[in-house]
């Protein structure tokens, strides 16, 4: 079986280290899988490994030649809803399955797209996605596909806890990963930052946003300045994919944690990293996250919007060391029980068949 994973840009977030996992593995399961990214942001290095496999650019035409040349069973589209169209006129006869992991209003309102065309299936990450699609969704889509939720996993053998010397000997770290949108919310963690300077000697990073709009950066530089974080704040715009164990490493043994503060996560991956390296984590009750944290068991959650409440929680971390220890041990096994790639990549590749074998539901 040969199947090709189309998404509209690469950069260096969670869709893309998922799909890096999937091209190393799923050919274990009997599937030769390639992916197309329709422009590259920054991400491209992290399939540096995986040359003649991962391609990028594509305009209709183009996207003609790729499927004549390789002839895939399968194309899979990752929120990419125009791909449809193109299959549709090159006359695709393969199977046709697509991926919903946005929560972005945006993305969301643009599923109508999907009606008049032939699709397979539908799979989501989380059982939040499933739900949270369903109003989206045409109405006879809704009947007539199957929506089959496959959560993302992790190869703990590339990204995994390694232990940092002398990551002890400066402050604590209080890391938050993400682009600078409104969706992950930045503007709460420089708040929460704000309120733990003058109790805790912590120093705050922010990973991510390196892509983000210049207008997105800008207010971010100026919040910063206006809440006096100047001195204790530091940003890393781009962070490759494969130093990303070490990051969440380094902040763990420095006596810190991770904070996300996304208001709508249909899965979590940053999460799920931060599991996966041992690193205690605090994060919101934000759409598919609580399946992944089990609240006081591997991490710990808050409401979003209730910064008082995480700057405590927070705190209680970095004070407490017999926690820590006890949910960075919860937080490896956790992954190595739910999430690991041997577990999931199987899934999923059951799941692709299982799309071949559905009959196609085309929307009037």
């Amino acid at each position: 079986m040969k199947a090709l994973f189309v998404y509209r840009y690469c950069t260096m977030g969670g869709v893309e280290t998922g799909l890096r996992f999937r091209l190393q593995h799923l050919p274990e399961h009997g599937i030769n899988a390639h992916a197309l990214f329709l422009r590259d942001h920054g991400g491209s290095s992290a399939f540096a490994a995986l040359n003649g496999r991962v391609f990028f650019g594509g305009d209709d035409s183009s996207f003609r030649q790729l499927l004549a040349q390789h002839r895939y069973d399968l194309v899979s589209i990752i929120d990419s809803f125009d791909v449809l169209s193109w299959l549709r006129d090159a006359r695709y006869q393969g199977s046709i399955v697509v991926e919903l992991r946005s929560t972005y209003q945006h993305t969301l309102s643009q599923l109508r797209q999907m009606a008049g065309h032939r699709i397979n299936a539908i799979v989501v990450p989380s059982e939040f996605q499933s739900q949270n699609i369903w109003h989206y969704l045409p109405r006879e889509l809704r009947d007539r596909v199957p929506v089959f939720v496959v959560p993302n996993c992790v190869d703990l053998e590339q990204f995994s806890y390694v232990r940092v010397e002398g990551a002890a000997d400066g402050p604590p770290i209080v890391c938050w990963i993400g682009r600078i949108d409104p969706l992950k919310n930045w503007g709460e963690f420089l708040q929460i930052a704000a309120r733990l300077c003058s109790s805790t000697s912590a120093e705050f990073w922010m990973v991510g946003g390196g892509q983000s709009e210049q207008v997105a950066r800008d207010e971010f530089r100026r919040t910063v300045g206006k809440l006096g974080l100047g001195s204790r704040l530091r940003w890393w715009p781009l962070v490759a994919n494969p130093d990303m164990p070490r990051l969440y490493s380094l902040v763990a043994d420095s006596g810190g944690c991770v904070l996300l503060t996304s208001r709508c996560e249909s899965f979590g991956f940053g999460a799920l990293e931060t599991l996966a390296c041992g690193c205690p984590l605090v994060a919101t009750k934000a759409g598919g996250i609580p399946e992944i944290v089990q609240d006081g068991v591997n991490g710990l959650l808050y409401p979003v919007g209730q910064v008082e409440q995480a700057a405590g929680l927070v705190q209680k971390l970095l004070a407490d060391d017999e926690l820590r220890g006890q949910l960075r041990e919860q937080a490896q096994r956790s992954v190595r029980e739910r999430f690991d790639h041997q577990l999931l990549i199987g899934q999923f590749a059951r799941t692709l068949r299982q799309a071949i074998d559905t009959p196609c539901a085309v929307l009037a």
